[in-house]
């Protein structure tokens, strides 16, 4: 099961406990020996988001702070109901240059260009515009308590841009 249903699944069995409690809202069934919730304290919240598509979920996020180039936004992996995941950097920007792409760094934070290349990374594409909100794909199989930093590198001078060290979003 993916991680995204895990917490669907959670939040809606807190939503009903907490639909539920502080009253008697309970009502037997037929066979006379289980107990259900009445359908009246079901209440229509939590029947809406039982019904309610299922959209992506926060998984970390964080903030660009500069190392070589002034760089800022955030950036946020998110986990899609089927399992994908993305990052996305909004309210991005940083300096332009050659060669300059986003890397998953192996690391809770990178502040000199030879953190990232002792730590280690995952190269999830070039970056298209230094100004604009992207999204690129981050690979499933990535332990993202691992991969805790984003940097934008320059491969061509071997140069860090801009980290934002991730934590885990709060839902």
């Amino acid at each position: 099961m993916t991680l995204i249903k895990h917490i669907t699944t959670l939040a809606v069995a807190f939503t009903a406990l907490t639909a539920l409690s502080g009253s008697s809202v309970f009502a037997q069934d037929k066979m006379g020996d289980k107990m259900s919730p009445a359908p009246s304290a079901m209440g229509s919240k939590m029947a809406d988001k039982m019904g309610a598509k299922e959209s992506a979920i926060k998984v970390t996020i964080g903030k660009f702070h500069k190392v070589a180039h002034n760089t800022k936004g955030t950036a946020t992996i998110y986990e899609n109901p089927n399992g994908t995941r993305e990052l996305r950097l909004t309210g991005f920007s940083t300096a332009e240059g050659p060669a300059v792409h986003v890397y998953l760094v192996a690391a809770e934070d990178v502040t000199t260009d030879a953190a990232v290349t002792k730590a280690g990374y995952i190269d999830l594409g070039p970056l298209q515009k230094g100004k604009s909100s992207q999204t690129f794909k981050v690979p499933a199989k990535i332990d993202l308590w691992k991969y805790l930093a984003v940097t934008i590198w320059c491969d061509k001078f071997d140069v860090n841009f801009g980290t934002a060290p991730l934590t885990a979003a709060k839902h």
